[in-house]
């Protein structure tokens, strides 16, 4: 068992395959083993990713945050959803894991907690002798100046909080952007008090302006793109690109996917969600046909 926990804390796919195997049930592409070593690198204070959609990305933050209590390092959970149903999901996945994961609640020393409700859970880490409180909130909400027991959060996770129903316009996306780089990114605990305390945004780009593209500007992030591409023929022609993922999407699927948005006139959407790429609309690829002369 103490094989099974240093190499798990060493290796996070190994982690998540050893203790979760009904969530991860493919392998690990390249890509999610970058993606951990950012999140697990204690330098990196601001983490902002920016991840494919179907990337798994809500899964791994997921499987982080179970990792962050199992090794002790948290103790106040803020989970930032772009809805209620969202984050609910996400706390209720954790709960599923502590109430009938017995490997893994019993080799870490876990255990429920009080309060037990679909957003805010109490977490006993028997083995280090505290508790880690975990709230789920939606990014409309009050989420200014948490502090639970005279701890302010160790870890803020802010999932795919950008859609199509709260920043629509450059107004909403300014409220995002500006809570979120400012109000909440304040309320972390201080490095002097917690020093792994961790921020991390993971999104799929939607706009210029939203908040995981201004992060990419932001020296304090450290920030990083995974698209369905592998980033070698990233910018090669659509025949060479080959598939990042390619037990879930094999290279000719996504080229199909691309080529088919090409010939509808909507390279932007595709590039968007599935390259994290964002590109004017002005810029897809006209068909000749579509050009008249007078």
């Amino acid at each position: 068992l103490s094989e099974i926990v240093l190499h798990a804390a060493e290796d996070s796919v190994f982690f998540c395959q050893h203790f979760f195997p009904k969530t991860f049930r493919q392998g690990s592409p390249d890509f999610h083993r970058e993606i951990w070593h950012i999140l697990d690198d204690p330098k990196n204070r601001y983490v902002n990713l920016q991840v494919m959609r179907g990337g798994a990305k809500t899964t791994i933050l997921r499987a982080y945050i179970a990792k962050r209590i199992a090794y002790g390092l948290s103790r106040t959970i803020l989970y930032i959803g772009a809805s209620e149903k969202k984050a609910i999901a996400s706390i209720r996945w954790i709960k599923k894991e502590v109430e009938l994961n017995k490997t893994f609640t019993r080799i870490f020393g876990l255990q429920q907690g009080k309060p037990w409700s679909d957003a805010d859970i109490k977490i006993l880490h028997n083995t280090e002798g505290h508790t880690c409180t975990i709230l789920g909130m939606v990014i409309t909400g009050s989420v200014r100046g948490i502090n639970i027991d005279d701890y302010r959060p160790d870890l803020i996770v802010i999932d795919d909080v950008v859609g199509d129903d709260n920043a629509s316009t450059e107004e909403q996306r300014f409220k995002i952007k500006d809570l979120v780089l400012g109000a909440l990114k304040e309320s972390l605990s201080p490095k002097s008090e917690t020093p792994d305390a961790k921020m991390v945004i993971l999104n799929t780009p939607r706009d210029f302006d939203d908040v995981s593209v201004q992060a990419l500007k932001d020296p304090q992030f450290a920030s990083a793109r995974f698209g369905c591409w592998t980033k070698e023929p990233e910018a090669s022609p659509i025949e060479e690109q080959e598939s990042s993922w390619p037990e879930r999407w094999s290279s000719e699927t996504l080229r199909g996917e691309k080529n088919a948005a090409i010939a509808r006139n909507s390279l932007s959407i595709f590039a968007r969600e599935n390259e994290c790429n964002l590109i004017t609309p002005e810029t897809s690829f006209f068909k000749e046909e579509w050009i008249k002369y007078y």
